[in-house]
């Protein structure tokens, strides 16, 4: 990195630099002390350091007479190195998530991720890969440390390319490589489930979202908010669907999701649902009109231990806006 010097009568600097990464995971973040010529100097690149990495700085000057005092301490970032190209992990009529691996370095070093994208041209719709780097883009910085983002209101049935750079206190990194063309969806295939009380001494309410991805292995997204759990007992989601209408079939039932009842159990309000399920909304085993049912985690299988339970049905493409709504003013009940 570079350091700032002082006026051209200085006859020489010292610098001292250590790794206050490798300090923290061994016992071996001593001081490296370098010293230079500083008349007509006032920079000086340090070299050998690791990539995404954190170091402290120390300087004194000598002009003839002996060093000064030590500066105050600087905390120093070394740019990550750059990322792989993105993978496209979930694809919707106006949502791609994005997947990529970390760079080198201590993780917490990350203050987020630049995802640069742009629509594909139709030589790079044909060849599967990004050819051209010169192109008109649009950026979204994504906070925080994990290799993966939603880049959202696409258009829909629209190829994209994607890039991803890693960014810490030192800057930016290089931008990676093209992803490969990703074409969002022609329409969203989107279900919705607004819960409605089983027994009168149920407080549950809350409503959830089935969104089904073009790709993905689970291939949809379970998301929303479900308020009302106040026992301190954890719950699970379960899923009924009907078989052929003759007596004592009660279908397929099969267990969806463990919840993560944290927030709820401290009384921190609805809790927030995000899950990959494997539930799909084509085909035979179609989920549309199949019962969620909100029950103990250890359920006997009665139906008056069910706290709550809803049906899918057809909802109207929302663009991903519904993962921030909060809980809907209205209680309905829908059947097919």
């Amino acid at each position: 990195d570079v350091i700032s010097g002082t006026p051209n009568n200085i006859f020489a600097y010292e610098i001292r630099h250590r790794d206050l990464d490798r300090q923290q995971l061994e016992d071996t973040g001593g001081w490296i002390t370098t010293v230079f010529p500083g008349t007509g100097v006032n920079s000086y690149l340090l070299l050998g350091l690791r990539p995404n990495n954190k170091y402290e700085v120390l300087m004194r000057a000598d002009n003839g007479e002996g060093y000064g005092e030590l500066s105050e301490s600087g905390i120093l970032y070394t740019l990550a190195e750059r990322v792989t190209a993105p993978v496209a992990t979930q694809v919707r009529a106006t949502e791609v998530t994005l997947a990529w691996e970390y760079p080198s370095g201590r993780q917490q070093n990350i203050l987020g991720y630049n995802v640069t994208y742009r629509e594909a041209t139709v030589d790079e719709a044909v060849s599967g890969q990004a050819l051209y780097t010169h192109l008109p883009v649009t950026f979204v910085l994504y906070p925080g440390n994990e290799p993966l983002a939603s880049v959202i209101n696409l258009v829909p049935n629209t190829t994209y390319v994607f890039a991803v750079a890693a960014y810490n206190g030192g800057g930016t990194s290089t931008l990676s490589l093209f992803s490969a063309p990703v074409t969002t969806m022609t329409q969203d295939r989107l279900a919705s489930c607004l819960f409605y009380k089983v027994s009168s001494s149920s407080q549950v309410e809350g409503y959830l979202y089935l969104q089904e991805s073009a790709i993905g292995n689970p291939p949809s997204t379970l998301s929303g908010f479900i308020g009302g759990l106040v026992d301190g007992n954890r719950h699970r989601l379960m899923l009924r669907q009907y078989g052929q209408a003759s007596a004592g079939d009660y279908g397929t039932l099969t267990n969806v999701i463990l919840l993560n009842e944290t927030r709820a159990a401290i009384g921190g309000g609805p809790l927030p649902v995000e899950s990959l399920v494997s539930l799909p909304l084509q085909g035979e085993s179609s989920v549309l009109g199949a019962t969620l049912m909100l029950v103990p985690e250890v359920w006997d299988g009665l139906q008056a231990s069910i706290l709550a339970q809803c049906e899918f049905g057809l909802a109207a493409p929302r663009g991903g806006a519904f993962r921030n709504e909060a809980l809907p003013p209205v209680r309905t009940r829908a059947f097919c």
